[in-house]
């Protein structure tokens, strides 16, 4: 089988990051789901092996699109499918026995979070490599809501990303830096959607944000996104 080495732009339906290269050569889109086979070009073959970025970060080695039962059956749980993590770039590393949610950044993963699926009682559910703050990744660009979505993990993102363009925080607090970029995008209103134990640090970063022309706008449930029924979001979604 072979594994997933990097995302690179895709020559047929022109997205950035959504052609996946494999360590023989072959090739799959995401977007447009063309298909090429393992490829005998030296230069594919070496540019496929060159998964590490000019931040020294890298994919585990045996990364592969293939997801074991365990964590689909955790991933239901959510209201989400293996379509869902395949359209997002989720991946599986079984030496590592994590499901791996890289980010990118024109090209280059910049981080990437793993949630453990093995048997060692000690080890930590969830494993990040990089730096959380340059995450700037847009779960469901262009579904056409004039607000961006702000949620604290992933899943979260994922979740509500199937109604809404969202951003994951991950535990970090929206820099400035981080605002400008998403004024940039062309969002005029970013919507905070946190639990009750963010809210008060929601209500912070919503004052700096104010002061560079955002509108703000705040949700607070008692549970993350990810935990609450699709229909709920939905309604929550239109209402804002």
């Amino acid at each position: 089988m072979a594994n997933f080495v990097r995302h690179e732009p895709c020559d047929r339906c022109g997205s950035k990051d959504n052609l996946g290269v494999y360590d023989d050569g072959s090739t799959y889109c995401f977007g447009c789901h063309a298909y090429h086979g393992p490829s005998t070009r030296t230069s594919l073959y070496r540019k496929s092996h060159s998964c590490e970025s000019d931040r020294g970060i890298n994919l585990p080695y045996d990364c592969s699109t293939f997801i074991p039962f365990g964590p689909l059956l955790w991933i239901e749980k959510y209201d989400l499918t293996f379509n869902d993590l395949q359209g997002n770039h989720v991946l599986w590393s079984d030496s590592r026995s994590l499901l791996i949610f890289p980010y990118y950044k024109e090209g280059q993963i910049i981080c990437w979070q793993g949630r453990y699926f093995g048997d060692d009682a000690g080890h930590p559910k969830w494993l990040t490599k990089g730096p959380k703050e340059p995450v700037e990744t847009i779960y469901g660009a262009g579904r056409h809501h004039p607000s961006l979505f702000l949620v604290e993990d992933v899943i979260s993102a994922i979740k509500l990303g199937k109604l809404a363009d969202t951003m994951p925080l991950l535990g970090c607090s929206l820099s400035m830096r981080k605002m400008l970029a998403i004024k940039k995008k062309g969002y005029k209103e970013i919507v905070f959607w946190l639990d009750r134990d963010k809210a008060s640090s929601a209500v912070k970063q919503a004052r700096t944000a104010s002061m560079i022309g955002l509108s703000i706008k705040q949700v607070i449930t008692d549970k993350d996104p990810k935990d609450l029924n699709t229909e709920y979001l939905q309604k929550t979604v239109d209402s804002i």
